[in-house]
């Protein structure tokens, strides 16, 4: 009546409040597996746009180095054409 619990009202609740948890706990397994495969793309984007800034950079490196041995052997080219000039001269 009013004075007596209601004990099957409660146990009811808390079958449903069981079901919700088991719910929610299958749902966070569910997110930590989306989030693990996630995880993983990350990582394997993380790696792979460190392969190309490595790889850039070598390509930059190359191409200063040559630009560089290109103006150096231009130099190297004028001054021997200047020696040869002296050297005409000099006959």
């Amino acid at each position: 009546m009013a004075g007596e619990p209601d004990d099957g009202g409660v146990r009811g609740q808390l079958r449903e409040i069981r079901g919700d948890i088991a719910e929610l706990r299958q749902d966070i397994r569910e997110i930590r597996t989306v989030q693990d495969k996630h995880t993983l793309q990350f990582e394997f984007l993380a790696e792979r746009v460190e392969m190309l800034r490595e790889a850039t950079l070598t390509s930059v490196g190359i191409a200063i180095e040559s630009t560089a041995r290109e103006k150096r052997l231009e130099a190297m080219f004028a001054e021997l054409i200047q020696r040869v000039e002296k050297l005409e001269k000099a006959k």
